[in-house]
């Protein structure tokens, strides 16, 4: 809007100096309903200028009169400096307390005058996920998007997955949290939203593969994340025995490490199933390998 303006000035001056200086201004003629009105080309202009001028600060009047929260905003920001911060120190406090709604409430007032805006609708939104209040965290983040900076992308991204791991856009959740750790590999929040993902979507092969990055990231305790290996193997074998190809089971525990075939739960679980599946003899091999290690 500005460089039409000036544009308009820049033709405006032309048209007005050119022609003085030539000493022809040249006539403009109006005739409406029988009245005539002659003007000098110039006068013209310059009237016609004054009314985009006065047209232009119509629109910017009126976009402030829309727009006025942000004045007041910082009206109240200048009168009040610590009134965001102090919202905001309650906010985390009612948020550790467990109470979500006044704490997105704290949150969604602090960030009408914050600095950091987006910092505090990502709190707010955090809150109303927490709650449950879905649709009112998703109107916090799409607050939060318009003043999200590179910096703050990665926590804006998180929450959002957050909110749609709790939506079930599991899909949606599982591309975005791929994409996320092919930037930060040994980011334990998005390697325990990852396995939150693929527990719901039972892809326990996924969570196999990520066991060991999470155990890089200590994503969770040592102990713990052997038994989230344990039971995603166990749930695995069960998968693959119902699976459509008779052979998936076989072919799936021929591809193990020696350290999965040697694990006593993992043998019990397959020769069950080999059994079950009627693979009698892939049966009996596990049932050797499973003499052999009571043996030792």
């Amino acid at each position: 809007m500005f460089k039409m303006l000036l544009l308009f000035l820049i033709i405006g001056v032309g048209i007005i100096i050119g022609p003085s200086l030539a000493g022809q201004q040249g006539v403009a003629l109006f005739k409406i309903a029988g009245y005539r009105l002659t003007m000098s080309f110039t006068t013209f202009v310059i009237i016609d200028l004054l009314l985009f001028l006065i047209v232009y600060w119509c629109y910017w009047l009126l976009r402030e009169i829309l727009h006025a929260h942000n004045i007041f905003s910082r009206l109240s920001q200048w009168l009040f400096p610590n009134q965001s911060a102090k919202k905001l120190e309650k906010g985390q406090l009612r948020l550790l307390e467990g109470n979500y709604p006044k704490a997105e409430k704290l949150f969604s007032q602090a960030a009408k005058t914050a600095n950091n805006k987006t910092l505090i609708y990502l709190f707010a939104a955090q809150a109303a996920i927490d709650d449950n209040q879905l649709i009112t965290a998703n109107q916090l983040l799409e607050q939060a998007a318009l003043t999200c900076t590179d910096n703050e992308k990665l926590a804006f991204y998180i929450v959002q997955i957050r909110l749609q791991i709790k939506n079930n856009e599991l899909n949606v959740a599982k591309q975005q949290v791929e994409t996320l750790l092919a930037k930060y590999p040994k980011n334990a929040e998005i390697l325990r939203l990852a396995y939150q993902i693929n527990f719901k979507l039972e892809n326990y092969q996924a969570i196999i593969d990520y066991i060991p990055m999470m155990h890089k990231a200590h994503a969770y305790e040592e102990n713990k994340l052997d038994q989230y290996l344990q039971a995603s193997y166990i749930a695995r074998i069960q998968q693959l025995a119902r699976d459509a190809n008779p052979r998936a089971l076989q072919q799936w525990w021929q591809a193990q490490s020696k350290a999965v075939k040697h694990n006593l739960l993992c043998q019990k679980q397959v020769a069950f199933h080999f059994t079950e599946l009627g693979q009698y003899d892939e049966a009996e091999e596990v049932n050797r390998l499973i003499a052999k290690n009571k043996k030792h």
